[in-house]
Protein backbone atom coordinates (compact mmCIF):
# COMPACT_ATOMS: atom_id res chain seq x y z
CA UNK A 1 0.00 0.00 0.00
CA UNK A 2 1.19 3.68 -0.55
CA UNK A 3 3.64 4.73 1.91
CA UNK A 4 4.42 8.27 3.26
CA UNK A 5 8.13 7.78 3.69
CA UNK A 6 8.26 6.60 0.33
CA UNK A 7 6.80 9.43 -1.84
CA UNK A 8 3.30 7.47 -1.32
CA UNK A 9 5.15 5.00 -3.70
CA UNK A 10 3.77 1.53 -2.86
CA UNK A 11 6.51 -0.07 -0.52
CA UNK A 12 6.74 -3.74 1.02
CA UNK A 13 8.97 -5.06 3.97
CA UNK A 14 10.88 -7.96 4.94
CA UNK A 15 11.54 -8.97 8.57
CA UNK A 16 12.31 -11.03 11.01
CA UNK A 17 12.67 -11.76 14.88
CA UNK A 18 15.92 -11.70 16.97
CA UNK A 19 16.05 -13.68 19.64
CA UNK A 20 18.50 -14.19 22.20
CA UNK A 21 20.26 -17.62 23.20
CA UNK A 22 17.53 -18.22 25.31
CA UNK A 23 14.84 -18.18 22.98
CA UNK A 24 13.31 -15.03 23.72
CA UNK A 25 12.51 -12.41 21.66
CA UNK A 26 14.76 -9.51 21.89
CA UNK A 27 14.14 -6.98 18.65
CA UNK A 28 13.12 -7.07 15.04
CA UNK A 29 15.06 -6.43 12.05
CA UNK A 30 13.22 -5.04 8.95
CA UNK A 31 14.13 -4.05 5.35
CA UNK A 32 12.13 -2.24 2.83
CA UNK A 33 12.57 -4.07 -0.19
CA UNK A 34 12.79 -2.41 -3.30
CA UNK A 35 10.28 -1.38 -5.24
CA UNK A 36 10.45 -3.77 -8.20
CA UNK A 37 10.08 -6.55 -5.85
CA UNK A 38 6.57 -8.31 -5.45
CA UNK A 39 5.39 -10.92 -2.36
CA UNK A 40 6.53 -14.61 -2.70
CA UNK A 41 3.45 -17.17 -2.79
CA UNK A 42 5.65 -19.48 -0.86
CA UNK A 43 3.09 -21.71 -0.03
CA UNK A 44 2.14 -22.41 -3.92
CA UNK A 45 5.38 -22.68 -4.95
CA UNK A 46 6.33 -25.55 -2.72
CA UNK A 47 3.25 -27.19 -3.70
CA UNK A 48 4.58 -26.58 -7.62
CA UNK A 49 8.31 -27.72 -6.45
CA UNK A 50 6.99 -30.53 -4.75
CA UNK A 51 5.30 -32.37 -8.15
CA UNK A 52 8.21 -31.03 -10.36
CA UNK A 53 11.12 -32.85 -7.87
CA UNK A 54 8.54 -35.81 -7.62
CA UNK A 55 8.32 -36.13 -11.58
CA UNK A 56 12.00 -35.71 -11.53
CA UNK A 57 13.00 -38.57 -9.43
CA UNK A 58 10.65 -40.79 -11.85
CA UNK A 59 12.36 -39.52 -14.78
CA UNK A 60 15.91 -40.32 -13.38
CA UNK A 61 14.42 -43.80 -12.04
CA UNK A 62 12.81 -44.94 -15.74
CA UNK A 63 14.73 -42.28 -17.53
CA UNK A 64 13.32 -39.14 -20.79
CA UNK A 65 14.52 -40.22 -23.40
CA UNK A 66 12.72 -37.04 -25.66
CA UNK A 67 14.57 -34.63 -22.86
CA UNK A 68 17.65 -36.34 -22.52
CA UNK A 69 17.51 -38.09 -19.52
CA UNK A 70 18.55 -41.27 -20.12
CA UNK A 71 17.81 -44.90 -17.69
CA UNK A 72 20.10 -45.38 -15.16
CA UNK A 73 22.92 -47.76 -16.34
CA UNK A 74 22.96 -50.23 -13.84
CA UNK A 75 19.47 -52.14 -11.37
CA UNK A 76 21.82 -51.03 -8.29
CA UNK A 77 21.27 -47.27 -9.66
CA UNK A 78 18.04 -47.91 -9.98
CA UNK A 79 17.12 -49.66 -6.82
CA UNK A 80 18.86 -46.51 -4.98
CA UNK A 81 16.93 -43.77 -6.67
CA UNK A 82 13.79 -45.91 -5.82
CA UNK A 83 14.80 -45.81 -2.00
CA UNK A 84 15.62 -41.62 -1.98
CA UNK A 85 12.28 -41.28 -3.96
CA UNK A 86 10.68 -43.37 -1.52
CA UNK A 87 12.18 -40.92 1.53
CA UNK A 88 11.33 -38.37 -0.46
CA UNK A 89 7.91 -39.58 -0.69
CA UNK A 90 7.58 -39.26 3.11
CA UNK A 91 9.13 -35.86 3.12
CA UNK A 92 6.82 -34.67 0.66
CA UNK A 93 3.62 -35.49 2.57
CA UNK A 94 5.10 -33.31 6.12
CA UNK A 95 5.68 -30.21 3.52
CA UNK A 96 1.99 -30.10 1.68
CA UNK A 97 -1.05 -28.69 3.03
CA UNK A 98 -0.84 -25.61 5.67
CA UNK A 99 2.85 -25.34 7.83
CA UNK A 100 2.33 -26.03 11.45
CA UNK A 101 5.05 -26.77 14.14
CA UNK A 102 4.14 -30.75 13.78
CA UNK A 103 5.00 -30.78 10.29
CA UNK A 104 7.98 -28.88 10.12
CA UNK A 105 8.99 -31.24 12.94
CA UNK A 106 8.04 -34.56 11.08
CA UNK A 107 9.95 -32.99 8.18
CA UNK A 108 13.09 -32.90 10.42
CA UNK A 109 12.79 -36.18 11.45
CA UNK A 110 12.93 -37.12 7.60
CA UNK A 111 15.39 -35.20 6.77
CA UNK A 112 18.06 -37.36 8.91
CA UNK A 113 16.84 -40.47 6.40
CA UNK A 114 16.53 -38.87 3.36
CA UNK A 115 19.99 -37.35 3.60
CA UNK A 116 21.67 -40.99 4.64
CA UNK A 117 19.73 -42.54 1.11
CA UNK A 118 20.79 -39.65 -0.65
CA UNK A 119 24.72 -40.78 0.43
CA UNK A 120 23.97 -43.51 -0.26
CA UNK A 121 23.04 -43.16 -3.90
CA UNK A 122 26.23 -40.84 -4.31
CA UNK A 123 27.95 -43.58 -3.12
CA UNK A 124 26.40 -46.04 -5.54
CA UNK A 125 26.64 -43.63 -8.20
CA UNK A 126 30.21 -42.59 -7.94
CA UNK A 127 31.01 -46.41 -7.60
CA UNK A 128 29.20 -47.63 -10.44
CA UNK A 129 31.37 -44.35 -12.33
CA UNK A 130 34.41 -45.92 -11.18
CA UNK A 131 33.85 -49.16 -12.87
CA UNK A 132 32.99 -48.06 -16.02
CA UNK A 133 35.74 -45.66 -16.12
CA UNK A 134 38.49 -46.65 -13.66
CA UNK A 135 41.62 -45.37 -15.60
CA UNK A 136 40.45 -41.47 -15.35
CA UNK A 137 42.87 -40.52 -12.18
CA UNK A 138 40.97 -38.11 -10.06
CA UNK A 139 37.41 -38.50 -11.39
CA UNK A 140 35.68 -40.50 -8.83
CA UNK A 141 36.57 -37.76 -5.96
CA UNK A 142 35.16 -35.18 -8.33
CA UNK A 143 32.53 -37.00 -9.46
CA UNK A 144 31.64 -38.26 -5.89
CA UNK A 145 32.25 -34.05 -4.45
CA UNK A 146 29.61 -32.64 -7.19
CA UNK A 147 27.28 -35.24 -7.02
CA UNK A 148 27.07 -34.64 -3.42
CA UNK A 149 26.96 -30.90 -3.64
CA UNK A 150 24.30 -30.94 -6.32
CA UNK A 151 21.73 -33.36 -3.69
CA UNK A 152 22.57 -31.18 -0.87
CA UNK A 153 21.51 -28.07 -2.57
CA UNK A 154 18.42 -29.38 -4.18
CA UNK A 155 16.96 -30.49 -0.78
CA UNK A 156 18.31 -27.42 0.76
CA UNK A 157 16.57 -25.56 -1.81
CA UNK A 158 13.06 -27.57 -1.04
CA UNK A 159 13.52 -27.11 2.66
CA UNK A 160 13.94 -23.29 2.29
CA UNK A 161 11.47 -22.85 -0.27
CA UNK A 162 8.73 -25.02 2.14
CA UNK A 163 9.55 -22.59 5.28
CA UNK A 164 8.54 -19.08 3.02
CA UNK A 165 11.66 -19.25 0.84
CA UNK A 166 13.67 -17.77 2.71
CA UNK A 167 16.98 -17.54 1.05
CA UNK A 168 15.41 -20.02 -2.06
CA UNK A 169 13.86 -19.61 -5.41
CA UNK A 170 12.32 -22.17 -7.68
CA UNK A 171 14.54 -21.02 -10.55
CA UNK A 172 17.31 -21.69 -8.37
CA UNK A 173 16.22 -24.92 -7.33
CA UNK A 174 15.33 -26.21 -10.97
CA UNK A 175 18.78 -24.93 -12.68
CA UNK A 176 20.35 -27.21 -9.77
CA UNK A 177 18.38 -30.22 -11.13
CA UNK A 178 19.00 -29.76 -14.31
CA UNK A 179 22.58 -30.00 -14.06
Amino acid sequence: KPYGPSAGALASFLSTGIRSESGSLVGVFVTQMPPESKPIDSQEEMEQTILELHGMFHDFTYGKINVGIHPPATQIIVDHLRIVADMWSFLRVSLQGALSLQALQNATNYIATLMLAVAALNDVLVDQAWLFAPALQGTKINVANRQLALLQGMLKDVILISLDGFNASRDGLNASMMT
